[in-house]
């Protein structure tokens, strides 16, 4: 026995070395879980290296940019974040991009892996959208892809963040970047309005870019060609588009009934922009009085975001 035990002892470095490195694999992925055991019952649960932090995320979008106030991440809306090392050039690779869904209000949980980074200072960009079918743009070089009409997009940055503990949480606070349309229609001297059956807007042209460093988005200069309909909650009219600057006036069509009629009456109207442009951010209130065979337009004023639904209607017109 005693000269067994020897003889396995001498063979087995020999067996060991003849093994090359090409065949043992190690494969350590910290974002993903298996089932724990291979098919022959050996633990394979992947550890998370020790070097590596855990970051999430929790979400909440700006009303309006005067006085910061506060809303939840909506549910159902999709977001990508980006880490890079402080210093680091954005027209480069990010050390981390991670795609998210918020399958709770607030809480973004990861479409496929979790972010995990080593201990550092990151610069972290965010951009998401307020849909909840997935339109997040691609970036390129710092610059996204082309944008469309239509998508409320957000976007936020956090810079010079230290990760130094094996959990961080990163509060998130998307600010709005591009323009809202809001339009509150009222009715002029004996002019009762009883429905407004509908509203369309000729927008800016698309394919606008954005930065990745500031989230300022291109302004167009002209306008589309193509009539976009607006979301209609009783007597108010939103639509959101990209920034736009330019002297030529908005286009907007109405089907308007009133004082009883059967038959809406039809409006077009060509509303000046205040100061030539609508910028990325702000959500403009035109105040449009129906008269007998026009409507006019006295007031432009800045307001809070409004919020909408996925068909962008208004959800609280009476607070507009």
């Amino acid at each position: 026995m005693k000269k067994l035990i020897y003889l396995c002892c001498l063979l087995f470095p020999l067996i060991w070395n003849s093994c090359s490195k090409d065949d043992i694999t190690i494969i350590v992925n910290p974002g993903e879980e298996n089932s724990g055991k291979d098919e022959g019952g050996t633990n394979t649960t992947p550890e998370i290296p020790a070097a590596l932090q855990k970051v999430s995320f929790f979400a909440s979008v700006e009303s309006m940019t005067q006085t910061r106030s506060l809303s939840a991440f909506p549910q159902g809306r999709f977001a990508t974040v980006y880490g890079f090392k402080a210093g680091g050039d954005l027209a480069g690779k990010p050390y981390s991009d991670v795609n998210y869904i918020s399958q709770t209000q607030g809480t973004l949980s990861p479409i496929d892996s979790n972010m995990y980074l080593p201990k550092g200072i990151y610069n972290f960009y965010s951009v998401a959208t307020n849909m909840t079918k997935d339109v997040t743009p691609s970036f390129s070089g710092g610059i996204s892809a082309p944008l469309q009409n239509g998508v409320d997009y957000l976007w936020w940055k956090s810079g010079n963040y230290s990760i130094e503990s094996s959990s961080e949480n990163i509060q998130i606070m998307y600010s709005h970047m591009s323009t809202q349309v809001v339009i509150r229609l009222k009715g002029g001297t004996d002019i009762t309005i009883n429905s407004i059956d509908s509203a369309k807007i000729i927008p800016s042209m698309p394919g606008a870019t954005m930065k990745l460093s500031t989230g300022e988005i291109d302004y167009a200069t002209t306008y589309s060609s193509s009539l976009m309909n607006m979301g209609i909650n009783q007597n108010v009219c939103q639509y959101t588009l990209l920034p736009v600057k330019t002297n030529a006036p908005l286009n907007v069509r109405f089907a308007i009934k009133i004082n009883g009629e059967s038959v809406a009456r039809s409006y077009a109207v060509n509303i000046m922009l205040p100061q030539g442009m609508l910028s990325g951010g702000k959500s403009y209130l035109f105040e449009a009085i129906v008269q007998g065979q026009e409507i006019v337009f006295p007031s432009v004023t800045i307001i809070n975001w409004v919020t909408v639904d996925e068909t962008g209607t208004p959800l609280y017109p009476s607070q507009i």
